[in-house]
């Protein structure tokens, strides 16, 4: 009873760590309606348990969740491991770390070209200003996404 006890709690607490995101999705917010962390861990273990195919579904991304905290945090910790390759590539236009940011980003593989297209057109406005910060050069990204008329539907995880 004590290892039940003890599995429960952990499994509740992996909600923390699952992210907001998560426990803002889905049936678990609804069921439990408050805001603070422990009910959130609630509420995404509560996803993750009695919902396990809305779990797989905003993994993929098909949950009607519009952002992960877990996806943007990769997308950042990848800009950052690659700046200076993502630079030569966009300002080239093609390479292996764009293609990379646009699977990151949720691009459709058919959406990738036009995705190395606009970031070759619009590097100034993306790598403005000296040495910008990984989160900054992120969000750039992202709003010429947004912004893009053949983009914006077409890269999922962009916000």
């Amino acid at each position: 009873m004590k290892k039940l006890i003890i599995a429960a709690v952990l499994f509740a607490f992996a909600g923390v760590f699952a992210g907001q995101a998560f426990a803002e999705c889905g049936p678990g917010p609804l069921i439990l309606k408050r805001k603070s962390s422990l009910f959130q861990a609630v509420a995404a273990s509560t996803n993750a348990t009695f919902f396990p195919t809305y779990t797989l579904g905003y993994t993929i991304n098909t949950s009607g969740c519009k952002s992960s905290g877990l996806v943007y945090h990769e997308q950042e910790s990848y800009i950052t491991a690659a700046t200076d390759n993502l630079s030569q590539d966009m300002a080239r236009g093609e390479g292996a770390y764009l293609r990379g940011l646009a699977t990151l980003m949720g691009c459709e593989d058919a959406a990738y070209p036009e995705f190395a297209r606009m970031t070759q057109k619009r590097f100034d406005r993306i790598f403005q200003g000296e040495n910008p910060e990984p989160v900054v050069l992120m969000q750039r990204i992202h709003g010429e996404v947004k912004s893009h008329p053949a983009l914006a539907s077409r890269c999922s995880w962009v916000g």
